[in-house]
């Protein structure tokens, strides 16, 4: 696999998107909403029949916890992972290999969000947010998903659950033991892999531009010992993952009751 660049060293400057515009007001009440509810509902989840949030609607209360505390945690835990690997890699984006010497990204298959079945399972597009949720996946967990067009071409995500990889390349559990090591390699490419995108009015991240980025070569045992280090940690991110999917969806069935007239918060 020949690079298409020179570089030796990974960039690592953080990723961020700006939130679409919205109206003011609308966002305002979305805020205040956000603050009392702290994006989260406590709910025994074993009590809310599948497809059916309308059994939650008596047990709805304001929480401390949640959604909001489940991103800074997980942002705590991955931060974790992140010091552990590179104090063990410190170099691994410096040498002769190449990462398809190794593992190469397979493609999605297409889903449409008309054409998915309601579920929870996330379905991974080009975008950076999944694009619906389907009730069925077509990857193994742990799973890196690698956005495959549009303006977030290229980028890189880690789900602790099963995906529908569908406008993006991935790499499972299927094609190696060791997704949490790949995942923090290419977070350390992020913004060269941005840089690779093809295609002037459809942007482009095929598998083979992440096959062709260089890497030192790797020492299989000290993987190993990274991956054990770093498992319990990914663990813990996959519950809360979970967990904030459940209430993402009971979320948005709810907000729109509120909204209408349907429901309110005193209810």
């Amino acid at each position: 696999f020949q690079s298409p660049y020179n570089s030796k060293t990974c960039a690592e400057e953080p990723v961020s998107a700006a939130p679409s515009a919205r109206c003011q007001d609308m966002f305002a009440y979305l805020e205040a909403l956000r603050l009392f509810f702290r994006l989260s509902l406590l709910i025994p989840f074993d009590l809310i029949q599948e497809n059916d949030y309308s059994t939650a609607v008596p047990l709805v209360t304001p929480a401390v916890g949640g959604s909001l505390l489940h991103s800074v945690g997980n942002d705590n835990l991955a931060e974790q992972a992140k010091l552990i690997f590179d104090k063990l890699f410190p170099s691994i984006c410096s040498g002769d290999k190449h990462i398809g010497n190794y593992v190469i990204p397979k493609r999605g298959t297409a889903l449409l969000s008309k054409d998915a079945i309601d579920g929870e399972v996330p379905v991974i597009a080009g975008g950076i947010k999944p694009s619906t949720y389907n009730n069925q996946a077509n990857t193994q967990s742990p799973v890196i998903t690698i956005s495959a067009s549009g303006a977030n071409a290229g980028y890189v995500n880690l789900w602790i659950i099963p995906v529908w990889s569908s406008d993006s390349s991935f790499i499972d559990a299927s094609l190696t033991p060791n997704v949490y090591f790949w995942y923090e390699v290419l977070k350390r490419y992020q913004q060269i892999i941005f840089s690779l995108q093809s295609g002037s009015a459809q942007p482009h991240i095929y598998p083979n531009h992440i096959a062709s980025l260089p890497i030192a070569e790797i020492d299989p045992s000290l993987v190993e010992k990274y991956e054990m280090a770093v498992s319990p940690l990914f663990s813990m991110v996959g519950q809360l993952e979970k967990e904030s999917i459940h209430l993402s969806r009971i979320r948005d069935w709810l907000l729109p009751m509120l909204m209408n007239g349907q429901a309110s918060a005193g209810d």
